[in-house]
């Protein structure tokens, strides 16, 4: 066990990954204070207690590495079902209906979210509470039922987040757009899934699926709130402990690695919209083989939703309405791209303008670069006042970064300099292959437009 405070002035604890950087260079807007506890119990299970006394509720987090990327194309949305499954009733408790009764009983507040990297649940409740709760958590995440008649109420839930999601342009213009960036495995990038997959499954498929990725050695249990961390760890023993420890799943089932895009992609989609979308995507850095790369990936997308001066040219009624820089970082590859809203019938000349953007990392001031790296870090610390996104920060630094201390990404972001940028438009963007998605009405889409998409930024 491990006990420390977390501040932002502490030793630099990742000067052989990063490059030494002077005090100078190190200067966070504001202290972050969190006294973190960590153990791993015997199983493998990592336990992190983070006490908040500030009001008697705890929040109790249990995140998985699994998800999109640990899925075949036959279980491609598996994760997902999984997600809504497991409040549908337990060993102890087989019920769905006695579930949750007995979760409103104990006042517990909860949810999941499934994402590509990894799949997380949690409870908020009463202090008091916590004990019954973690045991009735154990219970849901250790021994689900997966009724067959619950899996088909949850499967025709799922399938509607299908329709809710193809009437989403946006998402319809990301998820096409994934697909064309990972075309060996676009299974592997996709949360949501895939309908035949979803149509198809059964309780033994499901139950195939968490016993092989639902094991407390590929799992992170995070308590944050009301309790002291000696207690949390006692009952995290109490309940966890005896999970029996397994073999691992990425041994078993070694995921594969997207390749790199062999040649740019692209497609025009058509529907009913009032504007024009316009995504361009490239294959970004690995939080697992290039963490600072992925940290100034990020620092790329907040500038862009600051407003700095040269994204600002690119931004010009009637042509293009709006946009930014998005980053979604994963230990699989990465996505960085430029998303636009364009206005109808100006499309040729909003993709023209992109020429704006091949040398955008040349005209960024040290002032920009600066409050764009506050940006990212006051958003860290206001995650930090509140129980449940501080144990979501934790979930998503573990499963992403391999740790989930939160001073090691402080430590990137206040390294990442003008040439960091250079170094991820030469390596991930500059004369790359990407997948380039418009998405226009069918009057406007008369055009042939592909030659202009794949010359696009």
């Amino acid at each position: 066990m491990r006990r420390y405070v977390q501040r932002a002035g502490l030793v630099l604890v990742l000067l052989g990954l990063l490059g030494a950087c002077s005090d100078s260079d190190y200067q966070p807007p504001a202290e972050l204070d969190l006294d973190v506890t960590r153990a791993t119990l015997s199983n493998g299970l990592e336990v992190v207690a983070v006490p908040n006394h500030e009001s008697p509720i705890v929040t109790a987090l249990v995140t998985f590495r699994a998800g999109a990327f640990a899925e075949t194309a036959e279980q491609s949305g598996y994760s997902h079902l999984l997600e809504h499954m497991l409040f549908a009733g337990c060993e102890s408790v087989p019920d769905p209906v006695e579930m949750q009764d007995k979760l409103a009983a104990l006042g517990i507040s909860y949810n999941a979210t499934t994402a590509r990297d990894r799949v997380n649940y949690f409870y908020s409740m009463a202090s008091d509470r916590l004990e019954p709760a973690l045991e009735l958590l154990s219970d849901s995440l250790r021994a689900p039922t997966l009724q067959a008649e619950t899996l088909k109420r949850e499967t025709a839930a799922v399938l509607a987040e299908f329709d809710l999601n193809d009437s989403n342009w946006d998402s319809v213009t990301r998820r096409h757009a994934f697909e064309l960036l990972f075309d060996a495995f676009p299974n592997r990038t996709d949360a949501l899934g895939r309908r035949e997959a979803i149509e198809r499954v059964t309780p033994q498929a499901l139950r195939a699926m968490h016993d092989t990725y639902y094991v407390p050695n590929n799992a992170q249990l995070v308590l944050v709130g009301d309790v002291v961390a000696s207690d949390g760890l006692k009952l995290a023993k109490r309940y966890f402990g005896s999970w029996k420890r397994a073999e691992d799943p990425f041994a078993a089932h070694p995921v594969p690695e997207n390749p790199a895009l062999s040649r740019t992609a692209t497609d025009v989609l058509t529907g009913k919209i009032k504007e024009s979308r316009l995504l361009v995507a490239y294959q970004g850095p690995s939080t697992d083989t290039d963490f600072r790369g992925a940290v100034a990936a990020d620092v790329l997308a907040r500038l862009s939703v600051l407003g700095n001066q040269e994204f600002r040219k690119l931004i010009s009624p009637p042509e293009v309405i709006g946009g930014r820089i998005w980053h979604w970082p994963s230990r699989h590859k990465g996505v960085i791209a430029l998303e636009l809203y364009i206005g109808t019938g100006y499309e040729g000349s909003a993709i023209a303008s992109l020429e704006l953007m091949r040398d955008y990392v040349d005209h960024i001031s040290d002032s920009e670069l600066t409050a764009a790296k506050d940006a990212l870090w006051t958003g860290r610390l206001r995650v930090a006042s509140a129980n449940l996104p501080l144990a979501l920060q934790f979930s998503d630094d573990w499963a992403l970064f391999g740790g989930s201390d939160p001073h090691a990404y402080l430590e990137a972001l206040y390294a990442i300099g003008p040439d960091d940028l250079a170094r991820l438009f030469q390596r991930y963007i500059s004369a790359r292959p990407r997948a380039g998605v418009l998405l226009t009405d069918p009057e406007h889409a008369e055009r042939d437009l592909t030659q202009e998409l794949e010359n696009a930024w």
